[in-house]
């Protein structure tokens, strides 16, 4: 592939092998994707992303860091653990929707622990930015990180 052309490949957690050993990348950016998904798998994607950074690269990840209503975050967990809670719940509060329909999980990410893993690649945060969430639900964070050269 020339220098500064960009590919896109798809891949998904059933097929991850999208990577190749040697693959580095100059930018990494992630947005409204690791909240979907239990943080000890997405620390690992995150993980395993940064391990494909080049030197001198930059990563830009996006993710909630924290509930901004720490019982309703926690309720909202056990009722998205268990697809019948889920169900009865939509049904009590009168949410139309079709038994049986996935339930989108949202998590958050401590920031402790976003750094952990980027310190184990190898990786510095340059910066984060805190932004407060528009929904009242989790507020977020932006990593800006980068590989030494």
């Amino acid at each position: 592939m020339a220098r500064g052309a960009v590919e896109l490949r798809e891949g998904s957690a059933e097929r991850p092998g999208v990577l190749r050993p040697d693959d580095r990348f100059a930018f990494i950016h992630t947005a409204l994707v690791l909240q979907h998904l239990p943080v000890r798998r997405g620390l690992a994607v995150l993980a395993r992303l940064l391990a494909h950074l080049a030197p001198g690269g930059v990563a830009v990840i996006q993710a909630p860091y924290r509930p901004r209503r720490r019982v309703r975050y926690l309720l909202n967990q056990v009722r998205a653990s268990h697809q019948l809670l889920f169900d009865l719940s939509r049904i009590l509060v009168g949410q139309r929707h079709r038994v049986g329909e996935p339930v989108m999980q949202m998590k958050a990410y401590p920031p402790a622990a976003v750094q952990r893993v980027a310190a184990a690649a190898g990786v510095v945060v340059h910066w984060v930015e805190l932004d407060r969430d528009p929904f009242d639900y989790l507020d977020l964070a932006v990593w800006y990180l980068g590989r030494p050269r």
